[in-house]
């Protein structure tokens, strides 16, 4: 099947030496990892910029095209004087708040429901991760401002590998914006 098929592939790649000998503290072995995963024919990972979700004040969805690829972000970002990448890969699981909810509809349209189905058919979009005060917007905002001014100003010894460069880029993976909703 094609879904064991991908996993097999990411299973290989995962467990592979390669995989483990490139060193995602620097940016070297952040761009070698992506390029691995581009080159096993996986889709291209692809995150979500702090700056860009401060800009917009919301969780976008895929088609909006906010989400950048990894690779080309990273690599814009560069290094620090360690060589430590300047860009922070940041991955964000949770729970969708509003996962019935549907704005075209102004109502929530439950699973197996032939309202649901509708929506679906016509195209409308069904369900969203975030409260309509954009509650997790605003908490990742804010984490990610924390996170910078703390790494600035910690020299906490766990984190010596993650850069304390002052242009440091927080790049969130959210499966929302990251992860093509009309063909996960």
């Amino acid at each position: 099947s094609i879904v064991g098929s991908k996993n097999r592939q990411t299973t290989d790649l995962l467990g592979s030496k390669q995989w483990s000998n490139a060193r995602i503290n620097k940016l070297d072995g952040m761009l070698q990892r992506l390029e691995m995963i581009e080159q096993s024919k996986m889709p291209a990972m692809r995150v979500l910029p702090m700056r860009k979700l401060e800009e917009l004040g919301r969780i976008p969805r895929s088609t909006e095209e906010h989400a950048v690829p990894a690779y080309d972000a990273v690599k814009k970002c560069g290094q620090d004087e360690h060589g430590h990448a300047k860009a922070v890969l940041v991955f964000f699981s949770h729970r969708w708040l509003r996962a019935d909810w549907c704005s075209a509809a102004g109502e929530n349209l439950a699973w197996g429901t032939e309202e649901r189905e509708k929506a679906m058919e016509d195209g409308l979009c069904v369900g969203e991760p975030d409260c309509a005060d954009h509650q997790k917007a605003r908490a990742l905002i804010q984490w990610g401002r924390w996170f910078k001014w703390w790494r600035q100003n910690t020299l906490h010894p766990y984190f010596k590998d993650i850069t304390r460069a002052d242009d440091m880029e927080i790049l969130f993976w959210i499966d929302w914006p990251c992860v093509n909703q009309k063909d996960p």
